[in-house]
């Protein structure tokens, strides 16, 4: 992900081994795109949730904003959070990943989640 448009980094460690990261822009107001990537292995309970939750903060979303995502095809923890803060999401297949086009980001506090 590159342009004009500053790139975060998103990362987050359990016990000092990164378990999942995300590459996060927003290249317009209203609108985050981000790359998850989730680790191989056993992951703690609510890995992918905390991803998503921390993509957004870094996005500095507010209510009705847009993602465009892409994240392991299959990964449904994501998916689910997704649908969690967004009020309308469609996805689609492209290989090994999920594309994911969501709009309308709602102002509810997220569910807490440990990584």
């Amino acid at each position: 992900m590159t342009g004009d448009h500053p790139t975060r980094h998103v990362r987050l460690e359990d016990n000092g081994r990164v378990v999942a990261s995300a590459e996060v822009r927003t290249p317009e107001e209203g609108a985050a795109r981000a790359s998850f990537h989730i680790e191989p292995g056993h992951l703690p309970p609510g890995t992918g949730s905390a991803l998503v939750d921390a993509v957004l903060d870094a996005a500095d979303t507010r209510p009705g904003d847009r993602l465009t995502a892409s994240a392991p095809l299959g990964d449904a923890e994501i998916l689910h959070r997704v649908h969690d803060r967004y009020t309308d999401v469609t996805t689609r297949s492209a290989g090994a990943t999920l594309l994911i086009d969501a709009t309308g980001c709602t102002d509810a506090e997220p569910t807490p989640t440990t990584p």
